[in-house]
């Protein structure tokens, strides 16, 4: 079939110069080029229509200013939900301004959140350009759209642990601690992770003279999902040294996201200004005994709060019993008269230790008659009903006298 193009009879609006039209009798009128929008001051679009970003990263927009460049101009931006939403990103509006004659690219910065959610989808927002001032015109793309790649695509990181506390004489040579790295999905790809020491102030340790980080790289290859260990060595030296830490990070990339706390913390214990630890004690007595707080009749003191206690019954031990011995505040019962000596050992992480020994007592129970009286009651009743009897007697005799003086 042949289309025939012609001009077709009716009444038409006004269009503006610079416009190539083609008009179809049977399907209507088309914009062949459109060049109302070539003006001296410019035209403003986006560099790109989509870009991939992970979570974690900052998206980083390019606006241009295309042909001319005669006189300033200014576009303003708003960022626009899509299947992202304002829990995925840092929503942004602003204004870019361009000098007379700058034909430079400006940036939109948009911070991307990052999430626990390991199973998240791929997920997209837009940033929009509008009300161009100054004579510019916007040209297409006018909207750009930002794809925050989903986490079953691009691999995660995660330290196993948040922190750990060593000291230096945990062995007699150097203390090693194992730290675990987990890869979370995708596996697609293979991986490399840098790691890093971060400075964290005055108690930094140094590193190949407090520790020694062996593992400054992990590395992945695809479809490998098993952990990674940073090997880190604590070194004990000679020195009187104040407690030290050492943080460690995973480097940024663009490849990988970081899940939770990107630090993992050493915390250095020094065993040469260690002092050990000190305990006193007292004794006690009681008659009734069940479950005594023995922690109550100690005081412990020391500079470490990570002590280790064990509590020893020293004889007797058929007829007491010591419940939860490796803490503090153990719980001491027995219902048999007796003294029983006792022994708590408190250790501190460095190996010194504190003994005390004191003793707990439990005296006999105060004694009762069957009738339910004491003896000094029962004397007290006897003495009352005696001189009461006696009065009676003597009564009796002064009414006889009293009769024989009468008659």
């Amino acid at each position: 079939m042949t289309t025939s193009l012609m001009v077709p009879v009716g009444v038409y609006p006004f269009l503006p110069s610079g416009l190539i039209l083609i008009s179809d009798i049977n399907s209507g009128l088309y914009v062949v080029k459109d060049k109302t929008k070539n003006v001296a001051a410019g035209q403003i679009s986006f560099s790109q229509m989509k870009q991939n970003y992970a979570e974690g990263q900052t998206a980083i927009i390019h606006v241009q200013r295309l042909l001319d460049s005669t006189g300033e101009i200014s576009v303003e931006y708003q960022t626009l939900w899509g299947s992202a939403t304002g829990d995925d990103f840092v929503a942004q509006t602003g204004k870019l301004t361009w000098a007379d004659g700058d034909n430079s690219d400006k940036t939109i910065s948009i911070p991307i959140n990052s999430d626990t959610d390991t199973l998240e989808f791929t997920e997209q927002f837009s940033v929009e350009l509008f009300n161009p001032q100054g004579g510019a015109t916007l040209q297409n793309p006018g909207n750009a759209w930002i794809i925050i790649d989903g986490n079953n695509e691009v691999s995660g990181v995660k330290f196993g642990a948040a922190s750990a506390e060593l000291i230096e004489n945990q062995t007699s040579d150097k203390t090693q601690i194992l730290i675990p790295v987990s890869r979370l999905p995708s596996y697609v790809s293979g991986l490399n992770v840098g790691v890093s020491i971060v400075q964290t102030g005055d108690s930094q340790a140094t590193n190949n003279s407090d520790f020694v980080l062996h593992d400054t790289m992990l590395t992945w290859a695809a479809d490998d999902n098993s952990d990674k260990t940073i090997t880190v060595d604590i070194i004990n030296d000679d020195q009187q040294e104040n407690t030290e830490t050492v943080t460690l990070a995973f480097d940024v990339g663009d490849n990988y996201r970081i899940v939770g706390t990107n630090a993992f913390t050493i915390t250095i214990l020094d065993d040469d200004s260690n002092t050990a630890p000190t305990v006193t004690s007292n004794n006690y007595i009681g008659e009734t005994i069940e479950s005594l707080p023995l922690g109550d009749l100690v005081t412990v003191s020391d500079d470490q709060t990570n002590l280790t206690y064990q509590w020893t019954l020293n004889a007797n031990n058929s007829n007491a019993t010591l419940s939860t011995a490796n803490t503090l505040n153990a719980k001491f019962t027995t219902s048999v008269a007796g003294v029983y000596p006792l022994t708590l050992v408190v250790t501190d992480p460095f190996g010194e230790s504190a003994t005390t020994s004191f003793t707990v007592e439990k005296t006999e129970a105060k004694k009762q008659d069957k009738g339910g009286f004491s003896f000094n009651y029962l004397t007290l009743f006897l003495t009352t009903a005696l001189i009461f009897l006696r009065r009676r007697t003597d009564i009796k005799k002064i009414g006889k006298i009293v009769q024989t003086m009468s008659k």
